[in-house]
């Protein structure tokens, strides 16, 4: 009854356009045999999740005005994880429980192993969603039963889609329940292995667990041998970033010279700016100015550094003239800085990477401004700075900001928010 009330829908649907069949069958992106369409519309065969994509384009309808007629019919595994998936980045979560419940419904009726690998890809969905929401309810009891049922070969596949919509919701607190669940695999490739331990120090790197992912991040170093210098060099600079964050600033110097020494010495790749910068910026935390200045003019003085990498020079030597209250020179830095801010604005693959760069510009935007006598100026600049820093990379730096921002608050009572003073009041709770 359901197939006939899914190819009915999609019959209803072509007689509104106006089209017969044949105009649907042979559309762009349909294609299809008209005995095959046929069928579909007669609630004879389930059509592919694609077709039906296709079917949908033609006959201008959305996949979701058809979703329970579709989800009633599918029982086919990949074609369900796929929808599921297609919905998860929609951010139609609903639809992706759904969807999960039936491939729970659908395993009661498969033989022991097929029904492992329903059970399994339903989990992960909820994870998924889990991760979209940004909430840890049962993920620990899901992610067992998860790898208790799925096939281990498939760990690595999974994890790496679960990797990757943690980043994009800056939310990795599932995922690392989710690594702490799963024993080290043997039977991966230690490639694969490799590529699964910078992922799990990743996310205790973004969760501010900085000593486990250290932690994690010797594991992954051991199987450095059966990986290409990209992969590695990226473990060096996300092992680095982890001791700036734990103030260990020899042994993370160390960690970004051996990175630059592991790529070819006539290339300056994203590698090179990003570990000359960071070594800048460490060398400035043990306060030695000179050879922080020394590292962050290699990057200004190279022909053509990438836009990131002189932003992060800039905005470092901003603050550094800032903090020697050498002011005229702060103003041109943060000048320079502000034209390549405003240039890579908008660029939705930068967004991400500049985002502390970007806060760190507002506080010295902010801090000048104090200098200016422009007070209100300086409070947003350096409350917005302050959000920013929050919770991400560089929250070391948030001290940096709360200072100047508690230093004119008697100022700016008057004017001040509830948020604000929220805002304002944590930051004291930190500077104590």
């Amino acid at each position: 009854m359901s197939r006939k009330a899914l190819g009915n829908f999609i019959r209803l649907k072509r007689l509104a356009r106006g089209f017969r069949q044949e105009d649907v069958c042979f559309a762009d992106p349909v294609r299809l045999n008209i005995g095959h369409y046929c069928e579909i519309e007669r609630g004879k065969v389930v059509p592919k999740l694609q077709t039906l994509l296709d079917i949908a384009q033609v006959l201008c309808f959305e996949i979701q005005a058809v979703a329970d007629k579709y989800l009633r019919v599918q029982t086919d595994l990949s074609e369900l994880e796929t929808l599921g998936l297609m919905w998860l980045e929609k951010g139609y979560l609903e639809n992706v429980h759904k969807i999960a419940y039936r491939l729970f419904s659908l395993s009661k009726k498969k033989g022991a192993r097929s029904a492992k690998a329903y059970v399994a890809t339903g989990i992960f969905l909820i994870l998924c969603c889990r991760i979209k929401e940004k909430r840890k309810g049962n993920v620990k009891l899901l992610a067992r039963e998860m790898l208790r049922v799925m096939d281990r070969a498939d760990i690595f596949k999974w994890l790496d889609k679960m990797y990757k919509i943690s980043r994009e919701s800056m939310y990795f607190e599932v995922l690392v329940e989710i690594y702490k669940a799963t024993d080290r695999p043997k039977k991966l490739p230690k490639n694969e292995l490799f590529s699964l331990l910078y992922q799990y120090c990743s996310a205790l790197y973004y969760s501010g667990r900085y000593s486990d992912a250290q932690a994690v991040a010797r594991s992954a170093y051991e199987y450095r041998s059966h990986v290409d210098k990209s992969c590695l060099r990226y473990l060096l600079i996300r092992w680095g970033n982890i001791l700036m964050q734990q103030r260990e600033y020899d042994d993370a110097i160390k960690r970004y010279e051996e990175c630059i020494e592991s790529g070819d010495p006539q290339e300056k790749d994203m590698y090179y700016f990003g570990c000359v910068s960071n070594i800048a910026r460490a060398y400035w935390k043990k306060k030695n100015g000179d050879l922080a200045r020394e590292y962050w003019h290699k990057i200004l003085e190279t022909t053509e550094p990438c836009d990131e990498a002189r932003i992060h020079v800039l905005t470092d030597l901003c603050f550094a003239e800032i903090t020697e209250e050498n002011y005229a020179a702060a103003r041109e830095y943060l000048a320079q800085s502000e034209d390549l801010i405003n240039k890579v604005d908008g660029q939705a693959e930068t967004a991400y990477r500049f985002k502390d760069e970007v806060a760190l510009h507002l506080r010295n935007k902010g801090i000048l401004s104090i200098q200016d006598k422009k007070y209100q100026e300086a409070l947003n600049y350096l409350l917005h700075s302050a959000l920013s820093l929050h919770g991400g990379k560089l929250e070391d730096e948030l001290v940096t900001v709360a200072i100047p921002l508690v230093g004119i608050e008697p100022i700016c009572s008057n004017q001040l928010t509830d948020e604000q003073r929220i805002v304002i009041r944590e930051l004291k709770k930190r500077l104590a």
